[in-house]
């Protein structure tokens, strides 16, 4: 093996094991050369202790420790002394991303890793910029490799500590890896304690965008596009699409209870409920529109205009057995009453049919197949009922409103489910 460089070694008498104490001896230091060696002439017979410790950097796995031999002198003669090597331990932090995440850059430097054996003894190592590592130990039974969870907040450790045994080998690899914790998306509007309990992010916004165009042709429309709540049918945002292309986008708050308007001219409204199963992550929510236009026949003309700043009567845009859209119109299971959110738009009915004097309708209750055909019929009836109550209590005469039950017979959506059977569970508003 070859010799090592720059070895300070100190040569000590062993008094413990010396009988007799001799001449005096002077305690000598010595520094090994290229070829690794020191020499000492006229050394007293005797028990020695060799004290040695490298100066230079660390060449492989040897240790920059104090080490100690002890030997005897009877004769002149040549002693080797084998260095002691380190066990190496070597290993990458790793964090798994979350492809969601917004987090930005962490840095993987500085991170410290320690290692202790059976004794209690510690030695540490520091990561660099990728978050690799490399540690070296004395020779010892078994060590225990240690990492702190430094990015607690974000990440969850998948291991904080490994037991490295060697079994005469001198190299040994560990890796640490974090996990990004899963954002966790809450779209209520009220916080609660387990919302706290359990770090929910409430996301309160969202963008709302897409395409509006003529649904015949496909060509692009310049049209207003409006979020309106519909507990007190005021505007909560307004946007405008782009002419040339009719893209728009639109952000508000989300909510349960909103709805979207879009109003251009020579078409007409359109109107859709933005539920809140719609919006479930933090990805953008599209909608495109496809606008019905204003027929230039009366016969064909649509029936719904919401105008305010025309006063003059709209009967031509009517025709017989069409149906006036309305989207809040529905019911909860077993009842009759009607909900804060129909009374906005039964606002509106009464404003169209107050500037259409002319035009009846047929007010038509429908219910799911709930219960039995007596109390279906029942159900439907009195929601029909509610509705023209409210009607003519805001000035519309009765001799313009047929009430009509279809109990279970015409439902609007087929099926068992609990969603199907809710929007079966509505009245329905047609021109007579």
């Amino acid at each position: 093996e070859p010799g090592i460089l720059n070895v300070l070694a100190e040569i000590v008498r062993d008094y413990d094991l010396n009988k007799t104490k001799g001449n005096i001896f002077t305690d000598m230091q010595f520094l090994s050369n290229e070829l690794g060696t020191i020499d000492y002439k006229n050394i007293q017979n005797g028990f020695y202790i060799l004290k040695y410790k490298l100066l230079s950097e660390i060449i492989g796995n040897l240790s920059t420790e104090q080490l100690t031999m002890n030997f005897e002198m009877e004769k002149s003669k040549t002693i080797y002394v084998p260095y002691k090597e380190q066990n190496k331990i070597i290993g990458k932090v790793i964090l798994n991303r979350d492809p969601l995440s917004n987090q930005g850059i962490f840095d993987l430097a500085n991170i410290r890793i320690t290692a202790e054996d059976t004794k209690g003894n510690f030695y540490s190592a520091l990561t660099d910029k990728s978050g690799n590592f490399t540690l070296y130990t004395p020779q010892a039974d078994h060590y225990i490799v240690r990492i702190n969870n430094i990015f607690h907040e974000s990440f969850d450790l998948q291991q904080s500590e490994f037991i490295v045994k060697f079994n005469g080998f001198k190299q040994f690899e560990v890796t640490f890896i974090f996990n990004e914790k899963k954002v966790k998306i809450n779209f209520d509007t009220e916080i609660t304690k387990d919302d706290v309990k359990y770090d929910l992010k409430v996301i309160r916004k969202t963008i709302l965008a897409g395409k509006i165009d003529d649904g015949l042709t496909q060509q692009p429309i310049n049209a207003t596009i409006q979020i309106v709540d519909n507990s007190s049918n005021k505007v909560i945002t307004e946007a405008n699409s782009n002419e040339l292309n009719g893209n728009y986008s639109i952000s508000y708050a989300a909510n349960v209870n909103y709805r979207i308007v879009v109003k251009a001219n020579g078409y007409n409204d359109y109107e859709e409920n933005l539920y809140y199963e719609q919006i479930i992550s933090i990805q953008n929510f599209t909608l495109d529109i496809h606008m019905t236009k204003l027929s230039d026949s009366p016969r064909n003309q649509t029936f719904i205009m919401f105008n305010d700043k025309q006063d003059e009567n709209f009967t031509q845009n009517f025709k017989s057995g069409q149906k006036i859209p309305m989207n809040n119109l529905n019911f909860a299971e077993k009842e009759t009453r009607l909900s804060p959110e129909a009374y906005p738009e039964l606002d509106r009915l009464i404003d169209l049919l107050n500037k259409n004097k002319s035009v009846r309708i047929e007010v038509a209750g429908h219910s799911d197949d709930t219960g039995t055909d007596r109390i279906d019929n029942l159900l439907a009836l009195r929601r029909a009922a509610a509705i023209q109550k409210y009607l003519i209590s805001h000035g519309l005469t009765e001799d313009r409103i047929i009430v009509k039950s279809y109990s279970n017979s015409r439902p609007l959506v087929p099926g068992t489910s609990e969603k199907a059977k809710q929007k079966n569970r509505r009245v329905e508003i047609t021109v007579l």
